[in-house]
Order: structure tokens, then C-alpha cells, then sequence
């Protein structure tokens, strides 16, 4: 199964991410701040969505977040947020405090799950950010998925430990960022140029990902392009 997973950046790149998703014409995508007012026209040939969202659009007042899209039915589907909060409502943006979506799936057979994760400054780490991944993997715990989104957790450090810990990463070692930074807003407020890898493939031990590509010149973030498939018994 052929797997996009992309954080579209709301609606600044629409053209090219509609380019970007006609071309790699993959059987399930996953998109990060994605507009509800966006989904038919980016997603027109996948009929089956399943939309959690996880801000409010300040201008319009539109609600804005993750979506898994599949040309083939789905199942098993639940959306939650990792931050303690029971209620589903969703904040008004401002920097960084969109609230830690999952939206969790069936597919083909293949159990995926998609995040938009807290946001620390600067990509650093914060109490509230490992508060979250304790309470995320708690309730991924004795479940076999593939998960795929954009973390805001750089590879490397002690957040990141905790997912390294459990679950197999499957971006390639060679890959040294996925922030594409020519389309960042940090370019634009003249930020001294960085590399990061947040967006991630993470899968338990029932599923093997194969064909990652990382692909710039899409979005803010670079979109993540594989085959996943369950693991084959030797």
C-alpha cells in the first residue's frame, strides 16, 4: 500500500501539494493542517476520510487539522487527542498551541495512525511535550500500527528516545532533514537556515515499510512517500 504523509502548512502551498498528491497517486494519504474546506478539492479521488481537527483558522473560524484518505473503505476509525483533555473542542491559532490529534484507522488490512504533535520553540523539549507522548503511548500500548505525521520531535533527542525506544523508525539514516526550509517561514522572518527530521514513519514489529522517499519543493515540510505492508512471517 502506497503511503503520502505530508503537513500541508494550511493553505499557503495548496497548488503544489495538489501537484505533489496527482502525481505519486498513493492508495492512503495523510495530511497535516489540512482546511475542511480543502479536503474535496486536494482529496477529490479518495472518497473515505476520516478528519480530526486540531485548530481553528483565525481568520475564517474554519477548523483545520489531520485527515487519513483512502480510495478503499475504511474501518476501526477513532480520532483522540494526547493532551488530557477529554473534550474534542479545538483552539483559535496562535503559535503553536494546536492541540495533539490522532486519527487511528483500518485500511487494506494495515492499522494506521496519523498525528500532529505538540509544538515545543525552537524544536525543544518541553515537560508538556513528553506529558503528551507518556499519554500517546499508553494508549498505543499492545496495539501493532503504522504511524506517520509530523512530530515537531528533531531525531535524536530524549523525546524522540521515548518513540525510538518502542517503535522502529523508518526514515532513512541518510535523511538529515525534512523541514524544507526554501519554503519555511523562517526564511521569510530571515532565520539562519536549520535542518530537522520531525515527520516521521514509526511501525511495531506486524508492519515493514519499504521505498521511503522524502520529497522537497511540496510544502513546508518535505512529504514522506512509501509502501507499507505487513511484516512477512520468515
Amino acid at each position: 500500500m502506497k503511503l503520502v504523509s505530508l503537513n500541508i502548512e494550511k493553505r499557503n502551498h495548496l497548488d503544489t501539494v495538489k501537484a505533489f498528491l496527482d502525481r505519486e497517486k498513493a492508495d492512503v494519504v495523510a495530511l497535516m493542517e489540512v482546511c475542511e474546506e480543502d479536503l474535496d478539492v486536494l482529496l477529490g479521488e479518495y472518497p473515505h476520510r476520516v478528519y480530526g481537527a486540531n485548530f481553528r483558522m483565525p481568520d475564517s473560524g474554519y477548523k483545520a487539522g489531520v485527515v487519513i484518505a483512502s480510495r478503499s473503505e475504511v474501518s476501526e476509525q477513532v480520532v483522540f487527542y494526547a493532551d488530557g483533555d477529554p473534550s474534542m473542542e479545538v483552539p483559535v491559532q496562535k503559535k503553536g498551541n494546536h492541540r495533539p490529534v490522532v486519527v487511528m484507522v483500518r485500511v487494506g488490512g494495515i492499522r494506521l495512525a496519523a498525528t500532529h504533535f505538540t509544538w515545543t520553540p525552537d524544536m525543544s523539549e518541553s515537560d508538556q511535550q513528553k506529558a503528551d507522548v507518556g499519554r500517546l503511548l499508553d494508549r498505543l500500548n499492545g496495539k501493532e500500527f503504522v504511524l506517520c505525521g509530523d512530530f515537531n520531535i528533531p531525531r535524536g533527542n530524549d523525546t524522540y528516545r521515548l518513540f525510538a525506544e518502542k517503535y522502529r523508525d523508518n526514515i532513512p539514516k541518510d535523511v538529515v532533514t525534512t523541514i524544507d526550509f526554501d519554503l519555511h517561514r523562517a526564511k521569510r522572518e530571515g532565520i539562519p537556515k536549520f535542518e530537522a527530521v520531525v515527520d516521521y514513519i514509526w511501525t511495531t514489529s506486524s508492519y515493514r515499510v519499504l521505498n521511503v522517499r522524502v520529497v522537497d519543493g511540496v510544502s513546508d515540510h518535505c512529504g514522506v512517500v512509501a509502501q507499507i505492508a505487513p511484516q512477512m512471517n520468515e
